[in-house]
């Protein structure tokens, strides 16, 4: 619960391979941009951190290549708080998901990294692991992916 007598702002949690970085970033961080896209589209994420120290582009960006090439991947998970929204002081918390790092880019000057994000609907995973099954097994992929909640 937040203080009514505050204006109204957001919060943000974000977590690499599991790793909550929320503080690690917050003194970096420029914007965090969340796309929720209609069903059967991927939701994406955008985090644009400045970099004047090159401390993303130099040191995070070789470990973050080395991960994503790993069998595990590189997961993002991200969350944003809204803190006295309507006024009432109560806090709303919108869990935006797990994605995987798609893209690493770098604008500037001055020097801003951007680290985009992609979530992979649960159905595209399960045809990518069937497809690729087939060809050590000769199976032929399993396409149906219906789900009912």
């Amino acid at each position: 619960m937040s203080n009514k007598n505050l204006a109204r702002r957001t919060d943000i949690s974000v977590r690499f391979k599991g790793v909550d970085i929320t503080k690690s970033i917050k003194k970096y961080l420029i914007s965090i941009t969340y796309t929720d896209n209609e069903d059967g589209e991927t939701d994406d994420l955008q985090i644009r951190l400045h970099d004047r120290e090159g401390l993303w582009l130099e040191k995070w960006l070789q470990k973050a290549v080395e991960a994503a090439a790993s069998d595990s991947g590189f997961t993002i998970q991200a969350s944003i708080k809204r803190k006295n929204w309507t006024g009432n002081g109560k806090d709303q918390k919108l869990k935006c998901g797990k994605f995987e790092l798609d893209a690493v880019t770098v604008e500037g000057p001055p020097s801003v990294v951007v680290i985009k994000a992609t979530s992979l609907p649960l159905c595209f995973r399960f045809w990518i692991f069937s497809y690729i099954s087939s060809f050590v097994t000769f199976f032929p992929p399993v396409l149906n992916c219906v789900f009912t909640v």
